[in-house]
């Protein structure tokens, strides 16, 4: 017996989260991300793990775009 989601198709005894190994029963939600089926309670902690990733990328580009970088044409050694 084969499931169907989203487009794929998984046998019986794969039709679980990918993260937990949580099998699916009918009506279960359960999410597609990056290919892979993931439950909802894995699905929740990876988009939250998400958005704090990308909030802190954005504290950091804040913190950063103010700083002025220049170049020089000549490098010279130190003899320190």
């Amino acid at each position: 017996m084969v499931m169907r989601a989203k487009g794929h198709n998984y046998h019986l005894e794969c039709f679980a989260c990918q993260k937990c190994s949580q099998r699916f029963c009918v009506g279960d939600r359960f999410y597609l991300f990056e290919n892979k089926i993931v439950c909802e309670l894995d699905y929740e902690e990876i988009i939250s793990r998400n958005a704090s990733l990308s909030n802190s990328l954005e504290k950091l580009k804040k913190r950063t775009e103010n700083i002025e970088y220049t170049t020089s044409t000549s490098l010279s050694i130190c003899n320190r």
